[in-house]
């Protein structure tokens, strides 16, 4: 296990509240709507990653 892998966890539940209360509406509303090829800088934990069509 990394580092990176040490703060993961930790990390996403720090940020679960904002998530509940921002991001997950926003998220949902903005992701579906991207055109053409996507390159996300930062990615962090990938939560994003879910939201992207597979192609």
């Amino acid at each position: 296990m990394g580092p990176f892998d040490r703060v993961a966890a930790p990390y996403d539940r720090a940020m679960l509240p904002l998530e509940w209360a921002l991001l997950r509406r926003l998220r949902a509303r903005v992701i579906p709507a991207l055109r053409g090829r996507v390159l996300e800088l930062g990615a962090g934990t990938g939560v994003n990653l879910a939201h992207y069509a597979p192609s």
